[in-house]
């Protein structure tokens, strides 16, 4: 899953557990899927 966190200020990719939706890992999203995700968002985050 690739998100905005509001918490940590900036896009994470996070690796969840298919069985009880747990997070296993995350990182700060860089590289060609931070261009994804802002590529679907109109070239914007999600910050305010």
């Amino acid at each position: 899953m690739i998100g905005y966190s509001p918490a940590a200020g900036f896009v994470l990719t996070v690796i969840i557990d298919h069985v009880d939706h747990s997070g296993i890992n995350a990182w700060k999203t860089s590289g060609a899927d931070l261009r994804a995700y802002r590529a679907a968002l109109g070239g914007e985050d999600e910050a305010p």
